[in-house]
């Protein structure tokens, strides 16, 4: 389940260097969008006390977060289907756009 935070500018930065997130989503660098306002990635559950206080997250909904960490029990190696379900999931065209191209790429791959 998806978690909402909001953070400053330059924690964002750091959440992006952090080893113990795996970026995904319009956060993943091997996909063609970027966003410097906002960040994106799994971590493993028992890792999301540390990144609240190590960061000063503050649980957001809405429109107000710019951090979204997908809480689960063990990081399981990246892979662009996973990014590409998660871009899926937004409501913006460009995201919507993006994953549809990773899975006609994974699946032209697959043949």
């Amino acid at each position: 389940m998806p978690h909402g935070f909001r953070a400053s500018p330059e924690d964002l930065q750091l959440l992006a260097r952090d080893p113990h997130l795996q970026p995904t989503g319009i956060s993943d660098y091997r996909q063609h969008l970027s966003s410097h306002n906002l960040f994106e990635a799994y971590v493993q559950k028992d890792e999301m006390r540390r990144l609240r206080a190590e960061y000063g997250l503050s649980p957001q909904s809405g429109p107000e977060w710019n951090v979204l960490l997908r809480a689960i029990d063990k990081l399981p190696p990246a892979t662009g289907l996973r990014a590409s379900v998660d871009l899926a999931e937004s409501a913006d065209p460009r995201s919507v756009a993006e994953a549809s191209r990773i899975a006609r790429n994974l699946a032209e791959a697959a043949l």
